[in-house]
């Protein structure tokens, strides 16, 4: 018997995504049913789409700007609050690890 091995075809194409579409609706809109809409109305997908892309870059360049020039400093309440939080994750679950581990040693 000769083994038969499948090949799997993927694709990386994303296909179109909600703003394309949306943009392409209303351009047909506005080439055949709605003459009179505005044409940046047709366009506003993609400028509201690029508007909340250019937001959130400010928001995260704010955030690594305050992160590298030390605005937060080690000692800042914020930081201190953050890390105690993490050891009190860390803790909770090393505990549950450990009642994990407990249950299934006296299942066997």
């Amino acid at each position: 018997m000769s083994e038969h091995k499948s090949k799997r075809r993927t694709s990386s194409g994303g296909g179109g995504g909600l703003i394309t579409i949306t943009w392409i609706i209303l351009l047909i809109l506005k080439l055949t049913v709605r003459p009179n809409l505005k044409w940046y109305w047709v366009f506003s997908s993609v400028w509201i789409s690029a508007g909340l892309a250019i937001l959130f870059l400010l928001c995260v360049g704010t955030i690594l700007l305050a992160a590298v020039f030390g605005i937060a400093s080690s000692s800042s309440q914020m930081i201190v609050g953050i890390k105690s939080w993490f050891k009190k994750q860390a803790k909770e679950d090393k505990v549950i690890d450990v009642e994990t581990q407990e249950d299934s040693s006296g299942d066997s």
